[in-house]
């Protein structure tokens, strides 16, 4: 237990009638009793009694018949009275002030005790969800980018291979089509049936040492009439 060896009253006066809890705020404090001097030395930076918190304390200077001192305050909670005292340096320090209205802020006081608000388990829900939910949607979003992009690679290259299909000038070109045929029928499963067809006329040639020009044409034609009949499905989307 902390005895009080001496006392200091001090007269607090602010320069505004109305002050908001948590508020920085300037007036005076004016020495009323001083048993002793060591207190008013140790006033800076003083939480008195959890409720005044003198940020700024001036040096006490003579001035009309009293020591005074310029000072920044907060109030740190609403005071139920006007006045609370405090132990600094063993001597007791008693505040009053007297005119002046202390507005609650609920939030300036959790801030400036150094505590912090616990949300409740509804908020956090709400938090957990909202995350969720947006964690879900950025998710959507790249599926749906890379399922587009999946989508425009195989229309290009389904394009190529319908290009391929359909642009044979010559005998080697038609051979080369042939021998690329599982690729082909891996972009246009339907278009098996037409390449058996096709191959009827080209196997009876193509396995030969040499082809006759009547031989070359006979094969031009069934590739003609191949692309005919694979038009309807390969331009299918």
């Amino acid at each position: 237990m902390n005895f009080a060896w001496s006392r200091v009253g001090l007269e607090l006066v602010i320069d505004t009638p109305t002050i908001k809890q948590g508020e920085i705020t300037t007036g005076k404090l004016i020495v009323k009793q001083a048993e002793g001097q060591s207190a008013l030395t140790g006033l800076q930076g003083k939480n008195i009694a959890k409720t005044l918190y003198l940020l700024k304390v001036g040096p006490f200077m003579g001035k009309l018949g009293s020591l005074q001192s310029d000072v920044k305050i907060i109030f740190l909670t609403v005071p139920p009275t006007n006045a609370i005292s405090d132990l600094t340096n063993n001597e007791e320090v008693f505040v009053v002030w007297n005119n002046v209205e202390v507005l609650p802020t609920e939030p300036a006081k959790t801030f400036l005790l150094g505590d912090f608000d616990i949300p409740g388990r509804k908020k956090i829900m709400i938090w957990i969800i909202a995350l969720s939910v947006i964690v879900l949607l950025l998710s959507l979003a790249l599926w749906i980018r890379e399922k587009r992009q999946s989508k425009n690679k195989f229309k290009v290259y389904r394009e190529t291979l319908r290009q391929g299909l359909m642009g044979c000038t010559s005998y080697d070109e038609i051979v080369f089509l042939w021998r690329n045929k599982k690729e082909y029928l891996t972009a246009f499963p339907r278009i098996e049936n037409n390449f058996k067809v096709f191959e009827e006329t080209l196997f009876k040639y193509q396995f030969k040492f040499s082809r006759s020009e009547k031989e070359v044409e006979e094969v031009i034609e069934a590739y003609k009439k191949f692309k005919a009949s694979i038009m309807g499905s390969i331009n299918e989307a």
